[in-house]
């Protein structure tokens, strides 16, 4: 009874964690389209649960607020209003569960991709990410937070802490010196009933077809840390029903919630220190909490923004040189990335599809080009 109190007191802590590196991505979109952070933090609370649900507990993840769909969501909402973004939202919930029944069907479609491909997408998001990463840290206070998280990474006794360790630091830090800024206005908690519209779903909801790549490495990223083999130990059917399910719960919120790299990026720098999905089920109740209590978040907001900015900036950057770093380089896998990459930095302007889903088209297409042609 003690060893399990003591193994959930760890995921409980370690859940802490996973709501710290969701916050300012959460806090972000919500601000950005209007919606107030409440309403966010319960779905993002809800749809955790609903994927962990589907996914048998098999997958550290937590289902983030996308930043993708961030014009779609603003368009509609300043020209119909907020009840046709979530008719948006729910679109991109029917069109996953329509991805789910398809991958259901054709339970080896995904299993002929190598899994070196899922790989370059995680490092083409983390290439994407960075600049964001940059420009929120690109500050003295986020000079400061990315020098002390890269001296604590380099001490082996607490570089699986630094990130934590870090954000404390420079959280009393700044506290004592009087740099904490204005709590942000969470907001009250606002249920609508989405309306249906043609424009919102073509605004909003086939974006989810454009960032499909993203999903395919995020949800991959993730597999590979908790050494889950999708297709054999999880389906990908299970994946898409779980992030289409939880998006018709969240579309009475007005938010859109998938996967997202911050969450990879933290699984990453922690080492072995806990990687069980139950810390994620957790977070999903932290948030659930965070959005009845608002003084948790109040209190979160005040910590200056370029320090958050530094944490994001540090997890895309190790995100992105691990994942690199575990590709077995060959003449074909070579070959691939080559021809991956230009169309990654060809796509990079591209508004009617997302650079990491072409990036992906291309490599599977070059890969079974290679194969046939015995390159």
């Amino acid at each position: 009874m003690v060893s399990i109190f003591k193994r959930h007191i760890k995921h409980f802590a370690m859940g802490l964690e996973h709501m710290a590196v969701a916050l300012t991505s959460i806090l972000f979109v919500a601000a950005t389209v209007g919606v107030t952070p409440s309403n966010a933090f319960l779905a993002v609370g809800l749809s955790t649960l609903i994927f962990h649900i589907f996914t048998k507990n098999k997958l550290s993840s937590v289902l983030g607020v996308s930043a993708s769909y961030i014009g779609g969501m603003l368009l509609i909402s300043q020209t119909l209003g907020n009840e046709y973004v979530g008719f948006g939202v729910l679109g991109i919930g029917l069109i996953y569960l329509g991805v789910g029944a398809i991958l259901k069907k054709f339970p080896n479609l995904l299993n002929r991709v190598p899994k070196f491909i899922f790989k370059l997408s995680v490092v083409y998001i983390s290439l994407l990410l960075i600049p964001i990463g940059w420009s929120m840290a690109n500050s003295q206070i986020g000079f400061i937070t990315i020098g002390i998280l890269l001296t604590l990474s380099f001490i082996p006794k607490v570089k699986d802490y630094a990130l934590p360790l870090s954000l404390l630091l420079m959280g009393a830090g700044t506290y004592y010196a009087g740099m904490w800024v204005a709590p942000m206005d969470t907001g009250s908690i606002f249920l609508t009933v989405p309306h249906v519209s043609i424009t919102a779903f073509t605004a909003i909801s086939l974006i989810s077809i454009s960032v499909i790549g993203e999903v395919f490495g995020d949800v991959s990223a993730t597999a590979m840390i908790n050494e889950v083999e999708l297709g054999e130990d999880m389906s990908w059917s299970c994946v898409f029903f779980g992030i289409g399910t939880a998006n018709i719960f969240s579309s009475f919120f007005g938010v859109p919630t998938v996967s997202y790299s911050e969450n990879n990026g933290f699984l990453k720098s922690i080492g072995e220190r806990d990687l069980h999905p139950t810390a994620q089920i957790y977070t999903a109740l932290i948030f659930i909490v965070m959005a009845f209590v608002p003084i948790i978040a109040n209190s979160l907001s005040r910590v200056p923004f370029p320090i958050y900015g530094a944490l994001l900036l540090f997890l895309f950057i190790n995100l992105g040189a691990t994942t690199l770093m575990d590709i077995k380089f060959n003449k074909t896998k070579a070959i691939v990335t080559a021809l991956s990459l230009l169309a990654f930095i060809l796509s990079r302007n591209l508004v009617v599809v997302s650079p990491i889903t072409v990036s992906f088209i291309t490599s599977v297409v070059s890969y079974m080009a290679i194969k046939k042609l015995a390159i």
